[in-house]
Parts: structure tokens; sequence; C-alpha cells
């Protein structure tokens, strides 16, 4: 009884295998629709060739094992951007937009790329070509002073927030921390966060933002109490304002005649002069270390402009060009698999719908008949 019943069920799954060959006959139209969108696609690879020539013979599948994981890999980043922003609809397109032109010019990872911009957008409201330059700015401050992208995006706004600077002051930021790290050897957080604690005195001080990057650095530099040695600043800032002159002004002066000086009672009365009975000691350490020479501190927004891009450009070696054709690649492997989804996805459905119904069945025979069958 089970045969003959089993036979029945096998003659209703043979017209079921006919509508299978209709269903092929359908497959192989779509797989030419997919055939026309990748050599829609396949017009960006030119692109590509322009900085690496590769010729590629691969079997289908592998092509499309590769995209999918291109595609994740985008997919990650810009659903970062999402994450951070809320954008979308036409917003999140013209971040993507931005995405894909910084990650085809930057030999860098595509997630890093999709925190720049979200941050960026996030933190300073940048959008279209603003965003761009500012998130490669960042993304290239990041790289160069080992920072994570997103941290350094947040401590350069409260640094510009604390020192009452506009959004349109990033550039000159970065090159000013980037070139007191380069300078001091201290790291560009720790740069940062002394900016900010001691942005109330430093700005009483008349000092612009580079300077006072270069003071702070140096102070964390020689290890010296920043906050006791900006109070005895302030103090020398009142005496030097007496004599008509500014406090850069003064402190070189001063800083000279120190080091000219013979005796170290004459040091410690100049001192005293200016910083106080308390702080005369405590400063005139500090001069004799090196870490008030406002010597070097009075063109130090000129000296640090694009130290940013000039040390990212001085690291690039012909693995990082490589990384970059790997983006591009990337980011067309994403396109392509986006191509594959969309024509595939229907029939995938029908697949599996056929799949499941034989799947059924053959799970309600009983344990023998399955067996027989296997």
């Amino acid at each position: 009884r089970e045969i003959i019943e089993t036979e029945s069920k096998l003659k209703h799954y043979q017209e079921q295998l006919k509508e299978v060959n209709k269903e092929s006959n359908v497959f192989a139209q779509k797989m030419g629709e997919v055939s026309k969108k990748l050599k829609e696609v396949g017009s960006k690879v030119q692109d590509v060739g322009k900085q690496m020539s590769l010729k590629v013979t691969a079997p289908i599948a592998a092509v499309g094992t590769a995209s999918i994981a291109a595609f994740k890999e985008v997919d990650e980043a810009l659903d970062t951007i999402v994450t951070k922003t809320g954008a979308t609809g036409d917003a999140m397109k013209g971040f993507e937009k931005s995405f894909r032109n910084i990650g085809k010019k930057l030999p860098v990872e595509l997630q890093a790329v999709g925190d720049a911009i979200g941050e960026i957008n996030t933190q300073f409201g940048f959008t279209g070509e603003k965003l761009e330059k500012a998130s490669e700015q960042m993304i290239k401050f990041a790289q160069i002073n080992g920072q994570d992208v997103t941290a350094a995006t947040i401590a350069a706004k409260g640094a510009i927030e604390a020192f009452e600077l506009a959004a349109d002051d990033l550039d000159m930021v970065l090159d000013s921390v980037t070139k007191t790290a380069q300078n001091t050897g201290v790291g560009t957080d720790k740069i940062f966060d002394s900016i900010v604690r001691g942005a109330p005195q430093l700005k009483d001080l008349n000092l612009d933002f580079a300077q006072a990057a270069e003071v702070m650095g140096r102070l964390e530099q020689k290890g010296i109490d920043s906050s006791k040695a900006l109070g005895y600043m302030s103090r020398a800032q009142v005496t030097l304002a007496k004599e008509g002159k500014t406090l850069e002004e003064g402190l070189v002066e001063l800083t000279d005649k120190i080091r000219k000086s013979k005796s170290e009672t004459d040091k410690l009365a100049l001192a005293s002069e200016y910083f106080g009975t308390r702080g005369a000691t405590f400063m005139l350490d500090a001069i004799n270390r090196g870490a008030l020479d406002f010597g070097d501190f009075a063109n130090a927004a000129d000296s640090a402009k694009g130290a940013v891009t000039d040390t990212f450009e001085g690291t690039l070696d012909p693995i990082d060009k490589f990384q970059t054709a790997m983006n591009n690649i990337k980011l067309i492997g994403a396109d392509i698999a986006t191509a594959l989804q969309e024509t595939l996805a229907p029939m995938m459905e029908k697949l599996v719908e056929k799949l499941q119904g034989l799947t059924d069945w053959f799970k309600n025979l009983s344990p023998e008949m399955q067996e027989t069958i296997i």
C-alpha cells in the first residue's frame, strides 16, 4: 500500500518537475538580465585599471562570493553612517556618494571612512564637499597619529569649542596638534586634553591656538605642572602689560636675560620680578628646561600649516596604492552583489518554496520508505 501511495506521489512530483523545467527557462532569462547589469557595472572597472592592470579569470561562483564579501564590508561602513547620523533617503544618498568618493582615493579601511563621515557630520554638521574634505583630513590625522578616527574627531571638536573657534578652523587645529606632537613626542590625545583644561588661562594670555598647543606640549614633555605654569604666566602678563609689552614679547626678552645672567642669584631675582617669589624657582626651572621658549612659539601657526597632509603623503608607498586599488574593487564588487541580489532574489524565493514542499513530503514518509528512497 505504501508503494502504491508513493508511486502516486511520485507522479505528482513528476508534474511538479515539469513546472521546474519551465522555471529554469525563466531562470535563464534572468541570468541574461544579470549579464546586462554586469556589463553596466563592468565599465567602472576601467577606472580601477588606471591604477592597477589585472587580468582575472575565475568561475562566476567565485566572483559572486567575493562580491558578497565586498558588499558586506561596504554595507557595514554605510550602516555606521546611518547609526551616527540617523540619515535616510536623499540625505543618505549624499553620504554614500561622499563615502565612495573618499574610499576611492585614500588607502584606508572602508570602515574608517564610514566612521569619519558619520562623526564629522554629527560633530560639525558638514555635508557635500565640505564633509568630504574634513573627513579626509580627519582620516589622515588619525592614521599618522595612531588615533581612532571617532575619538580624534570628538577631541578636536572639544578643543575648538573650548578655544571658541569656528568649525572651519578644523584643518588649522589638526595641523597645530600634529606639529606639536612631532616636536615634543607627546600624544595628540594628551595635547587635546591639556588644551581643553587650560583653555580659559591660555585665552587670557592672548595665545593663538597653535601657540597654545606648543606651550602645553612642551609643558607635558618636560613633566611640568601646566596649571601652575599658566598661573604664574598670567601674573607675568600683568607686569609686562604695565611695561607696554605683550606676554610673548616680554617672555622672549626675559628668557634671553635669564640665560645671559652669570649667577643663579641674578636669574632668581629676574624671575621673581615677573613671576613672584613663589613662582620664581618653579618658572626658572621651566625656562632652563626649554619649556617656555616663546621665540620658537612665535610662528607656530605658519610652521604647522600643512603638517597633516605633508606627513600623510610622506608615509605613502606602493602597498598603499594597492590598498586604494583594492578599495575601488570592493566598491565595484558591492555593486555587482547588489545587481545579483536584485535580479536573483525572486528566483531564489521560488526555489526555496519548491524545495520546502519536497522536504515536507519526504519527512511524512515512513522511516522504511525514506531508507528505500535514499
